[in-house]
């Protein structure tokens, strides 16, 4: 999620790192270890991609704790695709995406290359949005956003229901999966500006 990436501001601005700060005021006052808040928030991000992240990614951190970051605006809305693509996957009718020459090989051996990419992507993102926002929105865009606000709607259109299901499904998903390996989950619930 953007907002867990901290989107717009510095690390020092991020609630991660006022977790860490007033986390480790509290460890030093007792006596006890530091703690160590590590932000994999990636924007853009759906509920899924988050849990296939942890089980790719982010165990190999051993957190105590995950904590996933869900704006309620959006977040709900973009499982479905995430989900059809995995389905899918699983049936053998996608075809192989891997990137091949230097490029492939610097991104499945250097993470200095991946992070240099996604600074770069995120650079002409933040370029392209401000762009976006000093001119009309196009017919698809505004679609896009009221699909998102459905999510506000009484009594909730059943499309957005099932996204709601979804949605409850995965979290249990991954609340298993962390349960699993004796850890814990939080769920941060970023409000939008309507609410």
């Amino acid at each position: 999620d953007s907002f867990t990436f901290g989107w717009g501001v510095e690390r020092a601005q991020t609630f991660q790192a006022e977790m860490e700060r007033a986390q480790g005021a509290r460890a030093a006052a007792r006596g006890e270890r530091a703690v160590e808040v590590i932000n994999a928030g990636v924007p853009g991000y759906n509920l899924y991609q988050y849990l296939l992240a942890l089980g790719k990614k982010g165990w190999r951190v051993d957190p105590d704790v995950v904590l996933v970051g869900l704006f309620v605006q959006n977040d709900l809305a973009e499982n479905t695709p995430t989900r059809e693509w995995l389905d899918r996957k699983e049936k053998g009718l996608l075809k192989k995406d891997e990137k091949t020459g230097l490029a492939g090989w610097l991104e499945r051996h250097s993470q200095g290359y991946v992070w240099l990419r996604v600074k770069y992507k995120s650079s002409y993102r933040m370029q392209r949005s401000w762009y976006k926002l000093t001119r009309r929105f196009t017919r698809k865009e505004q679609d896009v956003k009221q699909r998102n606000l459905l999510v506000f709607r009484k009594p909730v259109p059943p499309e957005m229901e099932a996204e709601w299901k979804l949605s409850e499904e995965i979290l249990l998903d991954t609340r298993d999966a962390v349960r699993a390996r004796g850890k814990r989950l939080l769920v941060a619930l970023f409000p939008s500006e309507l609410q």
